[in-house]
């Protein structure tokens, strides 16, 4: 898997399981973002803590995650999801 890349659709789904903390788009419902499609890495924390992801999953989603200032992504940071 490249840099950028998106992480695999299983996690995915888990991560659309919780409620995102950047647009507070409901469980299973898609974030609302202005730019690429994907889901805010406040909804990939939320997941870790809920423990429907593992840490080595949330650093793949972290990684893929488009660039952003000082390289260390934000909540409102986007994971894309294609």
């Amino acid at each position: 898997m490249s840099e950028r890349e998106a992480p695999p659709s299983g996690e995915t789904w888990r991560v659309l399981e919780v409620q995102c903390g950047a647009c507070w788009a409901s469980h299973r419902e898609p974030c609302k973002t202005r730019a690429a499609a994907g889901l805010h890495v406040a909804r990939w924390e939320r997941a870790l803590r809920r423990g429907l992801i593992t840490e080595d999953e949330l650093q793949v989603a972290l990684k893929a995650a488009l660039p952003v200032p000082n390289g260390v992504p934000h909540a409102s940071a986007i994971v894309p999801t294609s």
